[in-house]
């Protein structure tokens, strides 16, 4: 039983450890920190359909996906009201 945990969590940490050097030694890597930058870059930006009449409005040059089932906040109520109805 010990040996088994063991191997787990040596397992587990090699590929935590693996997965940082990864992410550390990668190059030439782009990163956009404002909305302005993402839109001259062209970047395909994800946004909630619940404000896309805002963005859309604000950002008319930006490229955005608008997820076509953004409705989990009303599920979510929904589901809510039945659980206490019942």
């Amino acid at each position: 039983m010990l040996f088994g945990f063991g191997f787990l969590i040596l397992i587990a940490v090699s590929a935590y450890v693996a997965n940082l050097a990864a992410f550390l030694t990668k190059t030439n890597q782009e990163s956009v920190l404002t909305m302005t930058q993402a839109v001259k870059a062209g970047t395909r930006i994800c946004a909630h359909p619940a404000i896309r009449d805002e963005l859309e409005l604000v950002w008319t040059d930006a490229d955005f996906y608008f997820h076509s089932e953004g409705n989990e906040f009303n599920e979510t109520m929904t589901m809510a009201s039945a659980r206490l109805s019942s």
